[in-house]
């Protein structure tokens, strides 16, 4: 339900029947009169709301309403704590624009991990010619605190040299002395798009995804944009299996991808 108005008493009376059926119901307030305290009484809890300035932003809630709508849809699991850390391609393959969709994407999957009390953790690796570990798995952690590193990552810039990321997590994260913990499911999620760096060879990516494997890592790949069979086989190196790549046509489809991932990270950590 997506409204600017403010008669919330009647709003609540009209989605008693939807409640009733046992039909989830989502709240979207649009605009600045929209009072997101009274929106509660018309959902059932306070993760079903959602609030944009103007109806001009409702794009940019596609990824949460997606993810809101799938989970409501789903039977009540339990959600087992994991380590995931996440390499984010910020190479110039990615356009500005696509960049702050990659960011608001990444928002939404961090606070699918990360808001709850369930143990889970999260690092964030960005990468272009160079690799920044923004945020280790060993920082003090809270849904805020990620949100404002997400929105901090500068388009590193260069070529996407995906091969120096996967070695940095798999040294500073997930070796014996890295920070990742080893009682529980560790994963890695790389997010990029098919630009391919020229001087990283398939045996590179190859290597690097091994490293990460030694180490009992499952690797998921959001590759936007490689849909042909050959682009997809290049991938194939980094994960165990071809369901393991996620490959929406561009960065406005990275809703369905979202749910998917998550929904797939949430089956593994389950095993």
């Amino acid at each position: 339900m997506v409204s600017n108005i403010t008669d919330y008493e009647t709003l609540r009376f009209a989605v008693e029947p939807f409640k009733g059926e046992g039909i989830a119901v989502i709240a979207v307030g649009v605009g600045q009169t929209a009072d997101l305290q009274r929106l509660r009484v018309l959902v059932d809890s306070d993760e079903m709301i959602l609030a944009v300035p103007s109806f001009q932003g409702l794009s940019d809630l596609s990824v949460d309403l997606t993810l809101l709508a799938c989970k409501a849809a789903e039977p009540k699991r339990v959600i087992h704590p994991m380590d995931v850390a996440f390499l984010i391609d910020t190479s110039d393959g990615v356009s500005s624009a696509s960049f702050e969709r990659e960011k608001h994407f990444l928002k939404t999957l961090v606070r699918s991990v990360a808001f709850s009390s369930n143990r889970s953790r999260v690092s964030i690796i960005s990468f272009g010619n160079e690799s920044d570990l923004t945020v280790n798995f060993s920082e003090q952690q809270s849904t805020g605190s990620l949100i404002e590193r997400v929105d901090s990552i500068p388009l590193l810039g260069g070529e996407p040299k995906m091969d120096k990321a996967l070695k940095m997590a798999a040294a500073q994260l997930f070796s014996s002395t890295g920070s990742a913990r080893t009682d529980l499911s560790r994963i890695v999620v790389i997010i990029t798009d098919c630009e391919r760096d020229n001087s990283s060879s398939q045996s590179k990516f190859d290597a690097s995804a091994g490293m990460l494997q030694k180490e009992d890592v499952k690797i998921f790949v959001v590759a936007v944009g490689c849909e042909s069979e050959n682009n997809k086989k290049e991938l194939e190196v980094l994960v165990d299996r071809a369901d393991d790549i996620f490959t929406p046509d561009s960065f406005d489809k990275l809703a369905v991808a979202a749910a998917k991932l998550r929904s797939a990270a949430e089956e593994y950590a389950g095993k």
